[in-house]
């Protein structure tokens, strides 16, 4: 698991008769990473062409680019059966199921377009029109030619936006002009009546009255400017009843069509992959060749598997290469820790993978920063929900919740690791004794007479101690692993006056720490030979060692950042004391306002602050500062995570599944 996949450059020639098989094959078993040819064209001294875009890529494209069209209109739907499918779509039935698709476009289309007509309606009604009548109750003189006009403006744009049903067949009087002369006719009426009122002042009722009946609106007695209440039998209501019959009608001509998108919209891009890839590939007069990277211990189930696919037409080579993609081999449950460590950069396939590292140092770091048992326990419950919501597929839109859905949705992926948080904030909770911050909770609750390890808030220089001791122990285990990664990949020249002079320096420091803590200085200068032998021998070969191989100006460079990272990112480590502090001083100040006041003021108030503060606030930052004591202090002495992950061809699937083609078995001694 520390190491990623071995991997080996692949070399399939597959006679053209048997072209179409072994890509379908390969997308179906999804193994191989296909390298483009093109690129290696010389390679092949003239005996190789690049294969050109076919016709056919561009009819699926388009279909395929309609499907996914008409599958957005769909609400997200429960989850469906796989359909068993056949591994390709003849011209055939692409054609069909282009009818099918065009038909839907233009019935959707026909709905869309009827809705969008109404929508207009409706949304103007409830909005624009009490903003129109307040604009016409704001014009100061309505008789003056500047107030007449303002006006008239405002009611052609109510006009526009609401003419009556029965006005629509003006619409269909004459050519444009006199249609236009009609309208500029009613608005004017329409005008000099609200203009009337205007003068008069009878006020805003007066105003929505005239509207009412000169546009058939039926507006509702009573109704204001802000509140603006049409009567059932009017014409606004029975757009937006056909509206939401409009809205009724689409969404059952989805779910009744939703079976059938899912499943061909896959069928066509597994067919649209296949075409794409095809650009990858390059051809002889009889042959198809492609190259790509597969991992090392596939390679004879895929020699067998394209042998019999091509009944014995193709040819499977291998060879090692460098650049390999990274294909990382970590449980499936250890995918949060693998997307924190890939979030800093995917490993190279040469470089160890730490993902499973994580499952020691992070939840050691977040307990020990967070650690209290009733906050652990309410961590874990709160977690434990967000777990199961992510399992019910809960999912937020990405400019949802004030444009914080992708951040809710980040918290429910990692929903898992919030888990695992809480419970080694709850265990060591039992390790500082406390209970919501407070040591007498603890002893009445679990029934011990205190703490199992020490207090923190009354013994800060003990953790404060253990803080450093974990900063010491993580940062050489980043040089052992780095050492490592330099044996590995026999990279000796940057091993001795990298990581081994380093890790020599570091331990001789990390000891001095340890033994003398804040009396290290006193020591030193009291035993300033011994100290400068200790550190000066490591430390001066250490820069010889740089200088030698990486010249003077960038060898002293990299040697004072290694002295100032050896101190810096140990001193980081004092944030896990810093951290628990914080939540002590909090914990502890929370719980004086409950005890200090009324039970029905302090409650109310303590329930809140700890959810806000401690529970999301100081959670969320907790896991930043173990992120980073991680990201920085850790993965910077020995990851550089420069690799690219491993992208098999294929497509996967959910809503249809391919039996692929029986193989014979692979012999013993080939499985080895």
């Amino acid at each position: 698991m520390l190491l990623p996949a071995k991997m080996k450059r692949v070399e399939i020639i597959v006679h053209k008769d048997y072209f179409d098989p072994v890509m379908r094959y390969l997308r179906d078993a999804r193994l191989v990473e296909l390298l483009d040819v093109k690129n290696m064209l010389k390679g092949y001294k003239g005996a190789v062409s690049s294969c050109g875009t076919s016709e056919r890529l561009y009819g699926l494209v388009a279909i395929s680019s309609k499907i996914a069209a008409l599958t957005a209109l769909m609400s997200s739907g429960g989850e469906i059966e796989p359909a068993q499918v056949g591994a390709s779509l003849t011209d055939e039935q692409i054609r069909e199921i282009e009818n099918r698709i065009s038909a839907l476009e233009q019935e959707t289309s026909a709905l869309s377009s009827e809705m969008q007509v109404c929508d207009k309606v409706t949304l103007f009604a409830d909005t624009d029109l009490g903003a129109s009548v307040r604009e016409m109750l704001g014009i100061t003189d309505v008789n003056s030619p500047e107030g007449r006009h303002r006006l008239e403006e405002i009611m052609s744009r109510i006009f526009d936006g609401l003419r009556p049903p029965e006005l629509e067949q003006v619409k269909r009087l004459g050519d444009s002009i006199e249609r236009k002369d009609v309208a500029e006719s009613i608005t004017r009426v329409i005008s000099d009546q609200v203009a009337d009122a205007l003068v008069a002042r009878k006020g805003e009722g007066a105003v929505i009255k005239v509207l009412s009946q000169a546009l058939d609106l039926k507006i509702a007695e009573g109704s204001t400017s802000k509140n603006l209440r049409f009567l059932p039998d009017s014409w606004i209501e029975k757009t937006r009843e056909r509206e939401r019959k409009l809205k009724a009608k689409t969404e059952d001509l989805m779910s009744r069509n939703a079976e059938w998108l899912r499943v061909n919209g896959e069928l066509v891009d597994a067919e649209r992959i296949v075409e794409e890839a095809k650009g990858l590939c390059g051809k002889t007069e009889s042959t198809y060749v492609l190259e790509g990277w597969l991992p090392a211990n596939r390679m004879k189930e895929l020699q067998i598997a394209l042998n019999d696919v091509s009944k014995g037409h193709c040819i499977v080579q291998d060879w090692s290469g460098k650049g390999s993609p990274t294909m990382l081999r970590n449980p499936q449950w250890t995918g949060v820790f693998e997307r924190l460590t890939v979030g800093f950069g995917t490993p190279a396939s040469g470089e160890l993978d730490p993902t499973i590292l994580w499952l020691v140092t992070y939840p050691l770091f977040f307990g020990l920063m967070f650690g209290d048992v009733g906050h652990g326990l309410i961590f874990v419950l709160l977690s434990i929900g967000l777990f199961f919501a992510k399992r019910k597929g809960t999912h937020f839109q990405e400019q949802s919740i004030a444009g914080l859905g992708g951040l809710f949705n980040m918290i429910l992926d990692g929903s898992g690791l919030l888990i695992l948080g809480g419970v080694a904030a709850t265990v060591c909770g039992f390790l500082y004794g406390t209970v919501m911050g407070s040591e007498e909770w603890f002893r009445q609750l679990t029934g011990l007479g205190g703490a199992l390890w020490f207090d923190p808030f009354t013994h800060p220089i003990t953790l404060v101690k253990v803080s450093i001791t974990i900063g010491v122990i993580h940062v050489t285990s980043g040089l052992v692993l780095d050492i490592v990664n330099k044996v590995k990949n026999r990279r000796y020249e940057e091993l001795v006056g990298g990581p081994v002079l380093w890790l020599w320096f570091y331990l001789t420091f990390g000891y001095l720490i340890l033994a003398h803590g804040f009396r290290l200085m006193t020591y030193a200068f009291s035993n300033l030979p011994t100290v400068l032998l200790l550190l000066g021998l490591p430390s001066g070969l250490m820069l010889a060692a740089k200088v030698r191989y990486a010249g003077p100006f960038e060898g002293v460079g990299e040697w004072m950042e290694s002295m100032l990272a050896s101190i810096s990112h140990t001193i980081s480590y004092i944030r896990i004391m810093a951290m628990k502090m914080i939540h002590d001083v909090f914990s502890r100040l929370f719980l004086g306002i409950l005890l200090g006041t009324s039970i029905f003021i302090g409650a109310p108030i303590f329930v809140a602050l700890t959810l806000l503060m401690i529970i999301i606030l100081e959670g969320a930052f907790v896991f930043l500062q173990d992120l980073r004591l991680h990201w920085v202090e850790w993965f910077l002495k020995f990851y550089a995570g420069s690799g690219t992950a491993f992208k098999p061809f294929g497509l996967e699937r959910k809503h249809t599944k391919v039996s692929l083609p029986a193989l014979r078995p692979i012999p013993q001694t080939i499985a080895g």
